[in-house]
């Protein structure tokens, strides 16, 4: 009905896995379906957004949602923005969709009376995947996994790691200054309000 022409998903496993089925319902003329990791991915080696000189410094590794992953559509993009913001990323081993499942699959992670033995059983092999990385960021772009992650670093003595967004990340390195310079009056909200998530 909104005669969209693509549909723009977010940091969400989910969302983007059921998106992906788009056209199987509504058939070939429906959108194309877009993470946002594709998106800023492709303004990224456009040029479109500036960065600063200064890049992350601490270590970084990338936490592989199954939503995303798994069937092989969504691994390399994200790798490629940590490269570019990051000045020591390294891999977990295994990875892509390979990589061990956060352990809150199937709605698990919303079951807090079973925390223990989601991060106990079900993430100590994640937890331990995580500390050889000697990461202080895993990055993951699925809230699921963020929020199981979290949990599992805190049970786990990785108390020193922290769980973030692909793009909280991205927020860190834009150079607001050099958007405000080519910015127009009206995109001055927009850019408020990306400062506000950065800081």
């Amino acid at each position: 009905r909104l005669k969209g022409k693509k549909i723009l998903v977010g940091e969400c496993g989910h969302a983007t896995r059921s998106a992906w089925f788009v056209r199987t319902f509504c058939g070939p003329e429906a959108p194309e379906v877009v993470n946002c990791m594709q998106y800023a991915h492709a303004q990224l080696l456009a040029g479109n957004i500036p960065l600063k000189k200064e890049r992350i410094r601490e270590r970084a590794t990338y936490h592989d949602p199954c939503n995303i992953a798994r069937g092989g559509r969504i691994t390399e993009e994200p790798r490629e923005i940590l490269k570019i913001i990051c000045e020591d990323f390294v891999e977990m081993t295994p990875n892509r969709t390979a990589n061990y499942c956060c352990g809150g699959g199937g709605g698990t992670v919303s079951i807090d009376e079973i925390r223990d033995f989601r991060t106990g059983p079900m993430g100590r092999q994640k937890a331990e995947q995580i500390r050889e990385t000697g990461a202080q960021y895993v990055v993951s772009p699925c809230a699921n996994c963020k929020k199981q992650l979290r949990e599992i670093c805190e049970d786990n003595g990785l108390e020193d790691v922290e769980v973030i967004g692909l793009h909280d990340l991205l927020l860190r390195v834009i150079d607001f200054g050099a958007v405000d310079r080519e910015s127009t009056a009206a995109d001055q909200q927009i850019l408020a309000a990306g400062r506000d998530l950065a800081s």
